[in-house]
């Protein structure tokens, strides 16, 4: 499905969803985690909704002059690529690094902060079934975060990960993905890197999503990101 979409979009030019740099998560989280509005049980009668909803409702109604939260995206097809191997996809179903077989290919951004300070990483990746297990960096100036890559059970089945946290600068910066360790034939797919700003402290997920089996579904449902898949 999201190939398809992917596959319209381009048809006709249309432009995907982009990065809000005024994301305030204290408002995100006012909309949607500390009341999921799709578990509301519904009622006969739109009277007897409005209780049920007003929480919600009041939180949806706030303006907003903006907030600290910058969110950045850094998608696969701006990547500078470093490599042998390793490259970016570019049909509508796969849209990714792929070919990620050699631990010495990197992947680079260069980008600009709005506001310096702490970033929280967040990386859309895919691993085939029994593929999982490599380590890899992302590296921005002097600050660095590692990761496992976990399977997803495909190599375009993208599924979004917290990985760290890392410092930027305002202004100009320079993101690297860099394979330390291979565990099987290939590292991973990687479609997106989003950073988001912290000023606030907090998990990314939904203060609702207690069982494992719904993970999955209410993170790529609820972030303020574009799809997943």
């Amino acid at each position: 499905m999201r190939g398809k979409l992917e596959a319209w979009r381009r048809s006709v030019g249309a432009k995907p969803m982009v990065a809000n740099p005024q994301f305030n998560r204290s408002l995100w989280n006012e909309c949607f985690v500390k009341l999921d509005p799709t578990l509301i049980k519904a009622a006969a009668t739109s009277e007897a909704m409005r209780p049920l909803q007003a929480y919600w409702r009041k939180a949806m109604d706030d303006s907003s002059t903006g907030g600290g939260n910058a969110l950045i995206y850094l998608e696969a097809k701006e990547a500078q690529v470093k490599a042998t191997k390793m490259k970016y996809e570019d049909l509508p179903q796969k849209d990714t690094l792929g070919f990620w077989v050699n631990v010495e290919d990197t992947a680079s951004w260069k980008f600009t902060a709005p506001l310096a300070g702490k970033y929280r990483v967040t990386v859309l990746q895919g691993c085939g079934k029994g593929s999982g297990g490599s380590t890899v960096a992302v590296e921005a100036g002097a600050s660095k975060c590692e990761f496992t890559v976990e399977e997803t059970g495909h190599f375009q089945r993208f599924v979004p990960r917290e990985i760290g946290q890392i410092e930027l600068t305002a202004g100009d910066n320079t993101l690297t993905i860099r394979p330390l360790q291979k565990a099987k034939s290939a590292v991973m797919d990687l479609r997106r890197v989003i950073l988001e700003r912290i000023d606030q402290p907090g998990p990314m997920r939904s203060a609702f999503m207690k069982q494992t089996a719904v993970k999955t579904i209410s993170f790529t449902t609820f972030l303020p990101y574009p799809e997943t898949e």
